[in-house]
């Protein structure tokens, strides 16, 4: 009799740890793999970080008030707010790189007058990409009831839930939703790499951040992702978290955040409002930003940065604005288009292609040359025959171009 109960005990307790396996052995391989990774032929994954695993979505309201010292601009493919006339802060343009490479980094810095001109926000474009939510590689994700579990989220719907969805929150008995949050946890460890700290998305802008590890404890570190469809377009944003005035920059920077494909009309659009400002605001701060934001949708137009800086030379105290751009003039042209003669910075080859192109522009109107005979030469030919004229000329002549200049030559 004893025996029997015990055997009957034995039955029930296996059937109740059958019914509690089944009830929460998918539960618990799920939070395991999501912690710890898993290595199969249906799935691999690495182990997740609470970073990558927790996300958030929430809301940001948008500000009605406008201010007269911010402004709109398109800048890049991004339309942006900038404080134009900020009495805190001076705007910098930040752009480097080889544009035949095709390197080219282009952004704002803000240095604070407050803080001895540190360097309190950043604004750097950052790459362009497209979403491709098919994961070949992974066995478990071609299965046809969860392909078609796949099929029935939008695009839209994946791209919220890559930045907004908690990972750690799901259902015990739907297995098809920890399936798909396996999915949106392999795509994370696809698109986000390196350290993250926090993945949020702003729902009522369309909005995806991701803020990533920064040494500097002062500072925090954020990649912004807009969209356009399932294509991409970020920005680095960097900001002194110990200054209101930056978190409230990096505020009205999200709200007015939006996606606007670069164009050369819209260089021409910036242009011509930069010709409505007076002179004085045309040299300083305010034109700079007006023509930097313009710039940044034809940066391959030597012409155009040329006249940027050769302008912006006749402002007081703009030499902090200029150096970036001397620099990336120099970078790609050889040249920093300096007028400034202490300033200036130029290769030999390109000196002495200015220095015969002035020579060349005195005399373009009368066409004529005295050769070293003193015979009067009537010059029919192109303008570009006629430089090449006087290159040869000047080679012939054995002219050292070094001679008496007060020019800053790097050979």
């Amino acid at each position: 009799m004893r025996k029997r109960l015990l055997f009957g005990v034995g039955i029930v307790l296996v059937l109740i740890l059958l019914l509690l396996c089944r009830y929460f052995l998918p539960e618990i391989i799920y939070y395991n793999v999501l912690k710890n990774g898993i290595n199969s032929r249906y799935l691999y994954t690495n182990a997740g970080s609470k970073a990558m695993i927790s996300a958030n979505a929430k809301t940001l309201e948008k500000q009605d008030k406008e201010n007269f010292r911010w402004k709109q601009f398109h800048f890049d493919n991004f339309i942006i707010t900038l404080p134009v006339k900020h009495p805190e802060y001076s705007i910098i343009p930040h752009i480097s790189g080889i544009i035949k490479k095709g390197t080219v980094s282009i952004g704002v810095k803000f240095l604070s007058y407050k803080n001895n001109k540190s360097e309190d926000i950043s604004l750097i474009v950052d790459e362009i990409g497209e979403f491709d939510f098919l994961i070949g590689d992974q066995i478990l994700f071609d299965i046809p009831i969860v392909r078609n579990k796949l099929k029935n989220y939008s695009p839209d719907g994946i791209i919220r839930d890559l930045f907004g969805k908690d990972l750690f929150a799901v259902k015990r008995d739907d297995y098809l939703g920890m399936v798909y949050n396996l999915y949106l946890m392999k795509l994370r460890q696809n698109y986000f790499t390196g350290k993250i700290k926090n993945l949020t998305y702003l729902e009522n802008l369309r909005i995806g951040i991701v803020q990533m590890e920064e040494s500097d404890p002062e500072y925090t570190k954020e990649k912004i992702y807009v969209f356009d469809e399932t294509s991409f377009y970020s920005l680095i944003l960097k900001v002194n978290k110990t200054e209101k005035i930056s978190s409230e920059f990096r505020k009205k920077l999200l709200v007015n955040l939006a996606f606007k494909k670069s164009s050369i009309d819209s260089s021409r659009i910036i242009y011509v409002d930069y010709k409505t400002l007076d002179l004085k605001q045309r040299i300083d701060q305010e034109g700079m930003t007006y023509l930097f934001m313009a710039f940044s949708h034809v940066i391959n137009d030597k012409d155009f940065l040329r006249y940027m800086i050769q302008f912006l030379e006749k402002g007081r105290n703009n030499l902090v604005r200029l150096i970036p751009l001397y620099n990336f003039s120099y970078d790609n042209y050889q040249t920093n288009f300096s007028r400034i003669e202490s300033i200036r910075k130029e290769k030999q080859d390109v000196y002495m292609k200015r220095k015969l192109q002035e020579e060349f522009d005195e005399d373009k109107n009368r066409i004529i040359k005295l050769d070293s005979s003193g015979e009067v030469i009537d010059f029919k030919g192109s303008d570009a025959e006629m430089m090449d004229y006087y290159l040869q000329k000047a080679k012939k002549a054995g002219v050292n171009l070094d001679d008496n200049k007060k020019f800053i030559i790097v050979d």
